[in-house]
């Protein structure tokens, strides 16, 4: 084999490796939303695994948006604070983002 035929299989092999990560990657994270009457018409919201996560809304529906608006602010407060932390990139170390996206 030479190195260009070694260097494409490599390439592929790194192409299939990424295809398994991206597929590891694309499962769901999920959380359980909690409704609840607040009084005068309004929904209260919260995130059962996160209790900081409380909020509330006209109707459900409004609800709904801003406990999701409330968790997306939650992890990205965590994420830019250091409660969140970071690790120290090794020498040669490959990065790339990840990216969540939360939806209902």
């Amino acid at each position: 084999m030479t190195w260009t035929s070694h260097g494409a299989a490599f390439g592929a092999l790194e192409q299939a490796r990424r295809a398994v990560l991206l597929t590891a990657m694309s499962e769901s994270l999920r959380f359980t939303a909690i409704y609840e009457d607040a009084g005068d018409g309004w929904v209260m919201a919260r995130i059962a695994e996160l209790p900081e996560a409380i909020t509330q809304g006209a109707s459900e529906e409004e609800a709904r948006e801003m406990v999701q608006s409330a968790l997306r602010d939650w992890l990205e407060f965590y994420v830019e604070s250091e409660a969140g932390g970071t690790v120290e990139v090794p020498p040669g170390a490959r990065t790339e983002p990840l990216e969540l996206t939360i939806a209902a």
